[in-house]
């Protein structure tokens, strides 16, 4: 008795193209999540947040150079810039929209493959679990240097322009430039490792969004807690973990005093330690 059934073949077809190597594929994997994460792809809901929270971080820096436009014919606005908005205090005052963008972004990285079961199959090709958390920890870094080193770039650009001597300024100035660079990318990188290690033990999406923003906060009561109430000095604040990195680069690269250094540098290293371990164990092999 015929049934009409068929047999195809459902094989995986070989690849023909030009092989770029391990690092190509690192890089396509970073490429292609950061751009998932930010909306590639999907509806046109899923890309208002980054574009929207983009916007804001770019907001202070685009206000304060319109309104020294504006003024400029009437009033001596040279140094209005910098007594208003220094470079060393901008990361802390997009600190809540790097919360928000990482609180988005990370989950997109690790969530879905782990809710869909699909790194067993990156695994079973030549992608080791290092490979493929180094492109995962690439792509969520990229999208954060948009909104960290970004806008202090066109906020310094836009002071040189309006600035009466722009070599002058740039002379005087350019040493800002490997500061910010720096700091925004130790801000992007401490992000992107907490996030994603925050990320890494669950496959929902909103319970790691959750999960790292409601450990930012947490930290930030027991350290405000431990400093003020307790009276255990300004150290404790070190452990803000919400505040910790614009503390730490407004010290480190800008010369900051008003608080001690030392456990700023010690809690911001330890982090960045801890979250890489804690990605590595969860991905420490195919099996786990």
């Amino acid at each position: 008795m015929s049934t009409g059934a068929r047999v195809h073949d459902i094989g995986y077809r070989s690849y023909d193209g030009e092989r770029g190597g391990r690092l190509a594929a690192i890089w396509w994997l970073a490429r292609w999540s950061a751009l998932r994460a930010l909306g590639r792809r999907r509806g046109w809901t899923a890309k208002l947040m980054p574009i929207s929270l983009a916007l804001l971080a770019f907001l202070p820096g685009l206000g304060l150079l319109a309104v020294r436009a504006l003024i400029s014919d009437s009033f001596d606005t040279d140094e209005l810039p910098i007594d208003v908005l220094p470079y060393s205090a901008y990361f802390g005052v997009i600190t809540v929209i790097i919360l928000i963008w990482t609180a988005g972004i990370a989950p997109e990285m690790v969530c879905p493959d782990r809710r869909d079961r699909v790194l067993s199959l990156y695994f079973a090709t030549a992608t080791s679990p290092r490979e493929y958390l180094a492109g995962k920890v690439l792509g969520a870094v990229m999208p954060l240097l948009v909104i960290t080193i970004g806008p202090v770039l066109v906020l310094f650009g836009g002071n040189a322009v309006f600035a009466e001597d722009l070599f002058g300024y740039l002379g005087d100035e350019v040493d800002q430039l490997p500061r910010i660079i720096a700091g925004g990318f130790l801000i992007s990188l401490y992000y992107g490792l907490l996030g994603l290690a925050v990320s890494s033990f669950t496959s929902r999406r909103a319970f790691a969004a959750g999960g790292f923003t409601g450990l930012m906060l947490l930290s930030a009561f027991v350290a405000g807690s431990l400093a003020f109430p307790l009276g255990g000095g300004d150290g404790y604040l070190a452990l803000n973990l919400f505040t910790l990195p614009a503390n730490f680069t407004r010290h480190v690269f800008f010369g900051a005093d008003d608080l001690p250094t030392a456990p700023l540098v010690v809690v911001f290293c330890s982090v960045i330690v801890v979250s890489s371990l804690l990605l590595l164990a969860r991905y420490r092999s195919p099996r786990s």
